[in-house]
């Protein structure tokens, strides 16, 4: 391949690319294999490794005092649903990763942990969620969007470049400048490489954990819950759909790689099946709760059925249940009492200004 800047000529050949030679695997990036084209064979990191991301979530745990304190006060517990569904909108109209969601969602979590039982403004956590999305991006993604095109539709005020910058400095100093943050995601291709199942199986069942995943983000529930439970109960989940037959066995494997309380797994595991809308429909599903324009994965053939789950125990682990029960989950409303208490404290906010928020 040939490359010039400004008179420096370099001829490389791009490994694995369809210049260097016909033994290259060249993947099709249409919109429907992009989870398949996102699988790597990076082998997995080793279990000395693995136990210090174990360590690292360890330090970031909110702990039940924050889930306490935001459900004592219902107008924070709604404006934060709020805020995370807007970052997920975000996150879909620039095609960021799940990565950045999650650490944008855990940005937030990790700032109002340090400044609840506080009462704040919702406009004010609406600059808050977008300071947070700003400084994810910054982290996870190669091409950012300017302050002002990030404001996607779904706020309710509009905030000036400068306004948000102070605010990121804000957030940066709560937290230390520790932006690195475990989130559930951390683990999912670790735990993915040690599946010995098929490519195209793996890329089903990442892109439904990427919806489960994304799915508790919003949920205040599964703020007690560490990002390795989180993500072990949202592979069960997804292997108990996709992979039935062999389920329990992938399961043990993924439970002897990351060692995780049965009683808290289980207890994760339950609030996700209540996540899920409609498992048999493809059609119906996270993804479209939160808007999200991705297609559903394609069903699979018969045939890739029966490699997946022939021969295999039809029973699950005891933490997951002898099998898949989903329900329905019902959306709460909140109360008009609720919306209007939101609508008079920001009209009433007076100067947008960073250092009088909080």
């Amino acid at each position: 391949m040939e490359c010039q800047d400004g008179g420096l000529f370099c001829t490389e050949e791009m490994i694995g690319s369809p210049w260097s030679g016909d033994s290259a695997e060249v993947l099709d990036e249409s919109p429907d294999n992009a989870d398949l084209a996102a699988l790597t064979d990076f082998p997995p990191r080793d279990d000395a490794a693995l136990q210090s991301v174990v360590s690292r979530e360890r330090s970031q745990t909110l702990g039940d005092g924050y889930l306490l304190a935001l459900q004592r006060d219902a107008s924070v517990l709604h404006a934060r649903a709020v805020a995370v569904n807007w970052m997920l909108k975000v996150r879909n109209v620039y095609a960021f990763s799940p990565m950045t969601a999650a650490l944008a969602s855990s940005y937030l979590d990790r700032y109002l942990s340090r400044h609840l039982p506080k009462s704040l403004k919702a406009w004010a956590i609406q600059l808050l969620s977008i300071a947070c999305i700003s400084l994810a991006a910054k982290m996870e993604e190669i091409v950012v969007p300017c302050l002002p095109d990030l404001q996607v539709e779904g706020l309710e005020h509009v905030f000036e470049a400068k306004t948000i910058q102070r605010m990121e400095l804000v957030v940066l100093k709560t937290l230390d400048w520790r932006m690195c943050g475990v989130t559930a995601f951390e683990y999912v291709d670790d735990l993915l490489y040690r599946l010995d199942i098929s490519k195209h199986l793996k890329a089903s069942i990442l892109a439904r954990i990427t919806e489960l995943i994304l799915g508790t983000l919003s949920e205040p529930e599964f703020l007690v819950f560490r990002p390795s439970a989180i993500a072990l109960a949202a592979f069960s989940c997804a292997l108990d759909e996709i992979v039935p037959l062999k389920a329990a066995t992938y399961q043990r494997v993924l439970l002897m790689a990351l060692p995780t309380d049965q009683a808290t797994l289980h207890q994760c595991y339950r609030l996700i099946e209540d996540l899920i809308i409609d498992p048999v429909c493809p059609g119906v599903s996270l993804g479209q709760t939160f808007g999200s324009s991705k297609s559903p994965p394609s069903p699979m053939t018969v045939i890739d059925l029966y490699q997946a789950g022939g021969g295999g125990s039809s029973s699950s682990m005891d933490w997951c249940g002898s099998q898949v029960n989903l329900k329905k989950r019902r959306i709460e409303v909140e109360s008009q009492s609720v919306r209007k208490k939101l609508s008079s404290s920001m009209a009433n906010s007076g100067d947008h200004s960073v250092w009088d928020l909080f």
